[in-house]
């Protein structure tokens, strides 16, 4: 098996993603509000394992040392640098994190329980009780408790086949779903938001997904792992955004059930 196997492999779980009924739902900004409050834990954990993938090609720690696969450090490094400080509409920089954030805040999805989390982590606290006491939606701390243990537990390539195939190159196809139906059901509102996702689709398609098929080919021939490793990854991630949306969807449907 190799990467290009991988994502033939795995178009099945892909498209399942791509054609799944939760974007039609998105048609109030209650349901906007449900969404948001959920997702925002997988851009959260993003970034997690976006930064395990730093550390183990590049030097984070002092005394510096030169990277021992400097390609490597250099993908990741480039990666990074457009997710953690990426540029703002009027210029200044801002993780994606801070950008989603604020268009949570646009739309009037609560923001309290993701900040009580950072706050907690940042007060020392286990990231495994910050999750379990932040009052985040059931479903999403299960997707970013999945993905932490993954990032602590599993192999290189394992993380890298599931950022790979699992975010980055998913994310562009996977978010116009969500601008097209944006645009049908709230033109012209929502800027913030449509910003984010209009961001990734750019970013991701043009940039960060190339970059991630290289960083993965990379990771597999430098021996931090396999190619099935890869694909278990991946299609673990795939599977689990998928159960998200599911758990989402549920929840935007249960008041429209009550109602009839």
């Amino acid at each position: 098996m190799n990467v290009c196997d991988i994502q033939a492999s795995l178009e099945e779980e892909r498209q399942s993603l791509l054609n799944h009924p939760l974007y039609e739902q998105l048609i109030d900004v209650d349901s906007l509000r449900i969404f948001m409050e959920h997702h925002v834990w997988a851009v959260y954990d993003f970034m997690c394992m976006a930064k395990r993938l730093q550390s183990a090609f590049t030097t984070t720690s002092f005394p510096w040392k030169p990277p021992r696969v400097p390609e490597l450090a250099r993908l990741m490094n480039e990666i990074i640098l457009g997710e953690e400080s990426d540029v703002r509409p009027d210029g200044s920089a801002s993780s994606h994190l801070e950008l989603y954030l604020e268009a949570m805040e646009e739309v009037g999805a609560s923001t309290t329980p993701i900040k009580r989390f950072l706050q907690a982590l940042d007060a020392g606290r286990t990231w495994q009780g910050s999750l379990q006491n932040c009052g985040a939606p059931k479903a999403g701390t299960q997707f970013a408790q999945e993905t932490l243990k993954a990032v602590e537990n599993e192999s290189l390539a394992f993380i890298a086949g599931a950022f790979t195939f699992g975010r980055e190159n998913l994310l562009p196809d996977l978010f116009l779903q969500f601008v097209r139906h944006l645009d049908q059901s709230h033109p012209g509102k929502f800027l913030d938001l449509v910003y984010y996702f209009q961001r990734h689709i750019e970013v991701d398609g043009e940039e960060h997904g190339p970059l991630a098929i290289k960083m993965l080919e990379q990771t597999i021939d430098a021996g931090q792992g396999t190619a099935v490793d890869a694909f278990e990854g991946a299609q673990a991630e795939l599977v689990k955004r998928c159960s998200l949306w599911d758990s989402i969807l549920e929840v935007i449907q249960v008041p429209a059930i009550a109602a009839s």
